[in-house]
C-alpha cells in the first residue's frame, strides 16, 4: 500500500509548482513545494489519509501540550478573540482535539459542538469535560445548513487535506453574517526567514502554508470577506522563541544525522523520569540556556514584537472572516 500521493495547489488547482525542500521524519521522506501560479506552499507528495492519520495518537497529543501549550490558558485567550466578534449561540470547533476551547466556549454559555479525527482526543473531551464532540472529518459528519453563529478552525487548516473543501462546507454551515476565526502557522514569519528549511511550522502534521495572500485569496473566491488580518509573535528573546521555535528543530535534525539524537533522548528520559514511549526531543527543555522571563526582558520584547507584526511576520496568521449574504 503506499504511503504517499501527489496532489495539485488547493488553491488554483495548478500542478506546476517549484521545489523548495526536501524533509526526513519519522519512517519516511516528504517534499515542500511552491505553486508557480498563485504562491500557495504545500506538500507534495505528501503522506495518504491512511498514514496520516496514525500521526494523530495519545503521543502526538501529549507532545502538542507541551510544546504549543494548548491549554486552558491558550483556550481563554482564543475565546477573548471570539467574544470581540461574536455575541453568543451556537459554536463549531473543527479540529477541537481535547476540547479545551470548547469548554471556555460552553462556559460562558455558548451551544458548542466539536470535530475531530482523533478516537482519543474525542473520548478525553467527552469524558473529561461531557462535551458534545463527533469523530470524523467535517464532509463526513451531518449538521444543518446555516445553522452556527461562529465556526473555529485554531491552528487546524494547515492540517486539513483539503482547506478549500472545507471551508465550502464552513459556509454552508454559518448563518448569513456568521463568523469565522482562522489561526494558521505564517509562512512569512520571522522564524522561517531566519530558519528556512527548519522552520517549525514544517512537519508531518501540516500539509499547507499559508500567507496573507493565498489564505485571504482562497476566502474571497469561497464568498468570505476578512474583518482581520493579523499576527502573533512569540517573543523573540525568549525561550519560547529562540529554542523551541528555533533553534531545537535544526539541533535535532542535525543530530539525527550524526545517530545521537535517541542516545539524548533516552539519557533525557532516564533523568526525567517519564515513560519512553513519551520521549521525543521536542521535549527537551534546555532553558537554562536563554535569558529568563524579567520585566527587562518583555521591556525588550515588546518593541520587537510590534515591528515583527506590523510588517506581519509573526509566528501565526489571525483572520477573521465574515460569510457575505
Amino acid at each position: 500500500m503506499p504511503i504517499r500521493e501527489v496532489v495539485s495547489c488547493n488553491l488554483c488547482r495548478s500542478n506546476i509548482y517549484k521545489p523548495l525542500y526536501v524533509k526526513r521524519y519519522f519512517d519516511g521522506i516528504y517534499q515542500v513545494v511552491k505553486c508557480e501560479s498563485c504562491g500557495l506552499v504545500y506538500m507534495n507528495p505528501r503522506f495518504t489519509e491512511e498514514k496520516n492519520k496514525d500521526f494523530y495518537d495519545d503521543k502526538y497529543y501529549y507532545f502538542s501540550e507541551i510544546e504549543n501549550r494548548i491549554s486552558a490558558t491558550e483556550a481563554i485567550n482564543h475565546f477573548k478573540i471570539l467574544r470581540n466578534y461574536a455575541d453568543g449561540g451556537r459554536l463549531l470547533d473543527i479540529g477541537c482535539a481535547r476540547g479545551f476551547f470548547l469548554k471556555a466556549a460552553n462556559q460562558n454559555g455558548w451551544q458548542v459542538r466539536g470535530v475531530d479525527i482523533s478516537d482519543y482526543a474525542c473520548e478525553f473531551a467527552k469524558e473529561q469535560f461531557g462535551l458534545n464532540v463527533s469523530l470524523g472529518n467535517l464532509e463526513d459528519i451531518k449538521f444543518p445548513e446555516e445553522h452556527f453563529d461562529a465556526i473555529t478552525l485554531w491552528n487546524v487548516l494547515e492540517h486539513l487535506r483539503d482547506p478549500r473543501k472545507t471551508l465550502k462546507r464552513v459556509k454552508k454551515l454559518l448563518k448569513n453574517g456568521g463568523v469565522l476565526f482562522i489561526k494558521i502557522p505564517n509562512i512569512n514569519s520571522i522564524y522561517y526567514r531566519l530558519y528556512r528549511r527548519y522552520w517549525l511550522g514544517f512537519n508531518p502534521f501540516h500539509l499547507y502554508y499559508f500567507s496573507f495572500k493565498t489564505i485571504k485569496e482562497m476566502l474571497e473566491q469561497l464568498g468570505f470577506e476578512a474583518v482581520r488580518l493579523d499576527t502573533e509573535i512569540v517573543d523573540l528573546l525568549s525561550k519560547e522563541g529562540l529554542w523551541n521555535r528555533g533553534l531545537k528543530t535544526p539541533l535535532a535534525e542535525m543530530l539525527d544525522t550524526l545517530g545521537l539524537k535517541d542516545k539524548i533522548e533516552k539519557r533525557w528520559v532516564k533523568k526525567k523520569f517519564i515513560k519512553p514511549e513519551k520521549a521525543n526531543f521536542r521535549q527537551i527543555d534546555l532553558e537554562s540556556l536563554f535569558l529568563p522571563r524579567s520585566k527587562l526582558i518583555n521591556l525588550i520584547n515588546h518593541p520587537i514584537n510590534r515591528l515583527i507584526n506590523g510588517f506581519k511576520m509573526g509566528d501565526h496568521l489571525l483572520v477573521i472572516a465574515k460569510k457575505l449574504d
